[in-house]
């Protein structure tokens, strides 16, 4: 089952893949299940998402989205800055995904 999970690659490298297929390549600083956050409804029935490959010596912290979803509704300023750069996260990410399969076609 799909974890209720948010990550965050402190040091080191990580590989997200999708069907076996390289996707993204994270670095230090890189959020992993944002997109599952922001629809977490939807993706507490999903069965599978991306697999993310660490390299070794990557440190990843995790936090459950019920721990987030609490932190964030008692600070309104806190919500207001997270939502803010996990929407900048997951508009690099489509950018990025949306170039790369231009200069390839």
């Amino acid at each position: 089952q799909l974890s209720l999970r948010m990550y965050c690659l402190l040091s080191g490298h990580a590989l997200v893949k999708s069907g076996g297929v390289i996707i993204d390549r994270l670095e230090a600083g890189d959020l992993m299940g944002e997109v599952s956050f922001t629809e977490r409804d939807v993706y507490r029935s999903k069965q599978q998402g991306n697999v993310i490959a660490g390299r070794a010596g990557a440190i990843v912290v995790s936090v459950s989205f019920d721990h987030i979803s609490a932190v964030l509704e008692k600070d309104a300023n806190l919500a207001h800055r997270f939502y803010e750069y996990v929407s900048k996260v997951m508009y690099r990410r489509l950018r990025d995904n949306l170039y790369c399969r231009i200069v390839r076609a």
